[in-house]
């Protein structure tokens, strides 16, 4: 048995590979060309799967309701800042005194218990700049505690930087559980266990358009170039 997000997932997996194989195709032929004293004067070739159309049964065994999505909590914001916190220093090589690290987690938790007490909605734009300055005013204490910690600016700014745009992320996400269905694409099955009521037949195309620069000239003899769809 398998999810229905599972067998789409398989197809676009397959679609991907073929499209892999014809861009290896491609690099292959203008290696030719290049060593083609015929040849080599030939634009690079490009191959495209312009669209795959596909069609096919499936037998549905169950599904399973989900959760509605709610705001994340002051809890899980904070569990997850501490985390990629933590995670931004060892990705950067950064050894990080452990005073800073207690006291940023103990203001940051501070900070947005008093966020969590003035009920900001999640749908007010003021949500993510209150967050952000939450983790900007633990940071700037959390520095302020250990005067001599050896960070660079440059190191301050990349760890500011990052960390800003995570809490962006954190202050909007919301946590909930996906409905699911259970299906199986199994000839044998689709024909074994199959009827009227639980045979369901899935049509969908998938398309691929390129894009390339094309010149065009202004009233006024200037040349502009603009991306049009191939």
């Amino acid at each position: 048995m398998s999810e229905f997000e599972e067998i789409l997932s398989a197809f676009a997996v397959d679609i991907l590979h073929a499209q892999e194989n014809v861009d290896q195709a491609s690099v292959d032929l203008a290696e030719q060309n290049s060593e083609d004293p015929l040849r080599h004067n030939l634009s690079k070739p490009r191959f495209r799967i312009t669209e795959v159309n596909m069609d096919f049964p499936m037998v549905i065994e169950g599904c399973q309701s989900g959760n509605p999505s709610i705001p994340a909590n002051k809890d899980s914001i904070i569990l997850s800042l501490n985390d990629i916190f933590l995670s931004i220093t060892r990705s950067h090589s950064i050894e990080m005194p452990d005073i800073i690290i207690a006291t940023f987690q103990r203001r940051l938790s501070r900070e947005l218990s008093q966020l969590e007490k003035r009920n900001i909605s999640l749908k007010q734009p003021a949500r993510i700049e209150s967050v952000v300055r939450a983790v900007a005013v633990a940071l700037q204490e959390g520095f302020d505690s250990a005067p001599e910690h050896g960070l660079t600016m440059s190191q301050i700014r990349q760890i500011q930087d990052e960390l800003f745009n995570e809490a962006k992320v954190q202050a909007i996400k919301q946590y909930g559980i996906k409905p699911k269905v259970y299906v199986s694409t199994k000839t044998s099955e689709v024909v074994e266990r199959g009827n009227s009521n639980n045979i369901t037949r899935v049509s969908f195309k998938v398309k691929q358009e390129g894009v390339e620069w094309a010149l065009s000239e202004g009233p006024e003899g200037t040349q502009h170039r603009t991306l049009t769809v191939e």
